[in-house]
């Protein structure tokens, strides 16, 4: 719901989350992120909510995803509506778009390209605080057991980066990540682990000017 939404479509299972991300230890970064997605033979419906920040500045959002897979597409989009609320000033709300698909390129190349707040430029205001984004990945498995992802990254007015990862199942149902992004040049691993009909995910981030980052995020099958 909040990357590429067109994996909306592949999904099998329905399934909730619960997410949280504290950058350098400060209060004013953290995000907090929860969400539903409910698979059925014809479609799978998505929705989840956001917020970011703190009393004094925030933002948050409310989305509502629909995606489908046909033979080897993937093919999703979703609606996001956005409050920005700064203390002492009225609150803001946008209504923004975002499109995404998957494609089976071959039994072990599986490509995705993805559109975020596709419709930004509606709102001429905010087009530097709200970016438009596009992305284009790759994610290749050599083996059962491993997975390497590269994807290039382009936002209005930025300029572009790269992000390269690997997972790889060290025993069942144990997993192991680790990535790099090129424009922060933050270094990043991560463990997954699989319980029965729950996901737990921890992943740490180490940028060499602000600090590490802690992410967490649990699953329910």
């Amino acid at each position: 719901m909040f990357n590429n939404i067109g994996a909306l479509g592949s999904i099998e299972q329905s399934h909730c989350f619960l997410s949280y991300k504290r950058p350098f230890g400060l209060s004013v970064f953290q995000t907090l992120a929860a969400g539903y997605v409910h698979h059925s033979e014809k479609y799978n419906l998505g929705a989840a909510i956001l917020k970011f920040g703190d009393p004094f500045y925030n933002e948050q959002q409310i989305r509502i995803g629909i995606g489908n897979k046909i033979q080897r597409f993937s093919l999703a989009g979703s609606l996001i509506v956005n409050q920005f609320h700064v203390d002492t000033q009225p609150n803001k709300h946008y209504v923004l778009f975002d499109l995404g698909g998957l494609a089976d390129l071959t039994p072990t190349l599986l490509l995705g390209m993805s559109i975020s707040n596709a419709n930004t430029l509606w709102y001429r205001e905010v087009t530097t605080s709200i970016p438009m984004i596009l992305k284009l990945g790759l994610s290749y498995h050599p083996i059962t057991d491993l997975k390497l992802n590269a994807e290039v990254e382009q936002a209005t007015l930025t300029d572009h980066l790269f992000k390269f990862g690997l997972e790889y199942e060290v025993v069942k149902q144990l997993l192991f990540r680790t990535g790099f992004n090129t424009q922060l040049q933050s270094f990043s691993v991560g463990l997954g682990l699989l319980i029965q009909n729950f996901s737990l995910d921890y992943a740490f981030t180490e940028q060499p000017s602000l600090g590490s980052i802690h992410e967490f995020s649990i699953s329910f099958r």
